[in-house]
């Protein structure tokens, strides 16, 4: 029977820094290689706006073997329909004997409460990344 779970703790909330390839293949990736000139402009604002509300975002669950839904964890958008909400992805786990997750997430509002399968919680206020995230990469879409 699946352990229920009964805490959800955001640990931490870490902006994502693209690096500068990163960048360049999720450009190439979303919008194409050739472009130049203002569709090369307006594709750039885009990749932009992509990674910046992009967040590594550290939890803790307990108990640390509980099933989790991780499509159940969520921020509301204004004028969007709950189906086009974000939803974690690229879950794993960091120390999955004491419950540490981490996530990437799209579009966080870091004002806003996270809803999860046992009720909406806080996030703390971005941070730069530990030291034991560090080696976490965001691979690009």
């Amino acid at each position: 029977m699946p352990t229920k779970l009964t805490s959800f703790r955001v640990l931490g909330l870490h902006p994502v820094q693209p690096t500068q390839a990163l960048f360049q293949e999720t450009l190439e990736i979303q919008w194409g290689a050739d472009l130049f000139g203002t569709e090369l402009e307006r594709a750039r604002a885009h990749v932009q706006e992509h990674f910046a509300g992009l967040y590594l975002i550290a939890v803790e669950i307990d108990p640390p073997d509980a099933e989790i839904e991780w499509g159940e964890i969520t921020q509301p958008a204004e004028n969007l329909p709950k189906s086009n909400w974000q939803v974690p992805y690229d879950e794993q786990p960091v120390d999955r004997a004491a419950g540490r997750w981490v996530f990437f997430m799209h579009f966080v509002n870091p004002s806003q409460l996270l809803q999860t399968p046992i009720g909406p919680v806080p996030v703390p206020a971005p941070s730069a990344r530990p030291p034991d995230l560090a080696a976490i990469e965001y691979e690009a879409p």
